[in-house]
């Protein structure tokens, strides 16, 4: 009995077997512990996350309405036009200030008027000039076809302008104005620039004036004769002569009518009879109106504007 009590306690003793149940209590405590604190871990992010979810969204209204009463304040803009006027400000005195305007192309446009036009009142830099909407306010000039601005740095503004060319004077409403080619209104008159320049009268003849000049132009018997040209409904033309004659031209073939009416007047001096109307649209025929009687027209007045202080108005 001794030898088999020895034997039953002899193997707790061991120091092999107390390593090992040190060993094997110590790893679950340590296990415990490591999942107690990822625990610990989660639920302060999630009551972190939890509380800026409510806050971002007050934080957000704050903001916005805080900017709102910058911007409707004017407090914004100001606090930006102040920054600009301060950089402004450096840039010209590094020497980028506008000193010299160059215009070319002027005939008949006022420089005065470009100056104005562009806006260029040297407080600004070059930098800051806005050369596209000058440009386009240069444009809108009379007699301003097209115009190009141009920043010459650091200090120089050149101005290229093409002018328009006038085409003919047009009557309307009593009142003269000169068009180009293109039919666009250059601006009003009472002094004639150009006394060759041909007169229109009529609505409508702006637009159609450089078709039928052009074929007009290719009789010069018939247009040195020619007081006026006057549109008719807007779809064909009437010529009046200096000598009062009327020729009514068709609507269609102008060219062969004119070619018609030049050919009878060099072989049978047409235009220099006692006639008041040359009917010319009939494309087979050409019809005779004696003078005598009240013509077509009688009541319509016809003028030119005044070349160096004189009326060269003449009735109809």
């Amino acid at each position: 009995m001794q030898v088999f009590s020895r034997r039953l306690w002899s193997k707790p003793d061991s120091g092999r077997d107390l390593r090992r149940s040190r060993k094997k209590r110590t790893k679950p405590n340590i296990r415990r512990q490591n999942i107690s604190s990822s625990r610990l871990f989660y639920r302060d992010e999630t009551y972190a996350a939890m509380r800026w979810a409510w806050r971002l969204p007050v934080l957000f209204l704050v903001a916005a309405t805080g900017l709102y009463g910058l911007i409707s304040g004017g407090h914004l803009s100001r606090a930006y036009q102040m920054a600009l006027g301060s950089l402004d400000q450096a840039v010209r005195s590094a020497g980028f200030s506008i000193q010299e305007i160059s215009v070319m192309g002027l005939n008949h446009v006022d420089r005065d008027a470009v100056l104005q036009a562009l806006g260029a009142n040297g407080e600004g830099s070059i930098l800051a000039f806005d050369a596209r909407s000058a440009q386009s306010r240069v444009q809108r000039l009379p007699w301003v076809r097209r115009a190009k601005v141009m920043r010459l740095f650091p200090s120089t503004l050149v101005v290229d302008i093409e002018e328009r060319k006038p085409l003919a004077v047009w009557q309307h409403e009593s009142k003269h104005f000169l068009i180009d080619p293109q039919g666009t209104v250059i601006t009003e008159v009472a002094l004639l620039p150009d006394p060759a320049l041909p007169l229109l009268v009529g609505a409508g003849a702006p637009n159609a004036a450089k078709s039928f000049l052009d074929v007009l132009n290719t009789h010069p018997g018939v247009s040195k004769k020619m007081l006026a040209a006057i549109r008719v409904a807007e779809r064909r033309w009437t010529l009046q002569l200096l000598n009062g004659i009327e020729v009514w031209l068709p609507e269609n073939g102008v060219a062969t009518a004119l070619d018609n009416l030049a050919k009878l007047d060099q072989s049978r001096r047409l235009l220099s009879r006692e006639v008041s109307v040359v009917d010319l649209r009939l494309p087979d025929r050409v019809t005779l109106r004696s003078r005598p009687g009240k013509r077509p027209g009688k009541d319509q007045k016809i003028s030119r504007p005044a070349i160096h202080g004189k009326d060269l108005e003449r009735g109809v």
